[in-house]
């Protein structure tokens, strides 16, 4: 999945999570990792240039 952003990135190509309703997750990484990023694009709130989100 590609979103344009500061600095346009792949995230990992075989990211494979399923989300259930009112489960709790976490997203740890360093700063500017893309955390913020990841969460919107989950949310709906960005779009990916490429790959999907299901």
């Amino acid at each position: 999945m590609r979103v344009r952003a500061r600095r346009s990135r792949a995230v990992r190509p075989a990211l494979d999570r399923a989300l259930r309703r009112g489960e709790t997750i976490a997203f740890v990484g360093e700063n500017g990792s893309g955390k913020t990023t990841l969460v919107r694009v989950v949310a709906g709130l960005y779009l990916p240039e490429s790959g999907r989100v299901r």
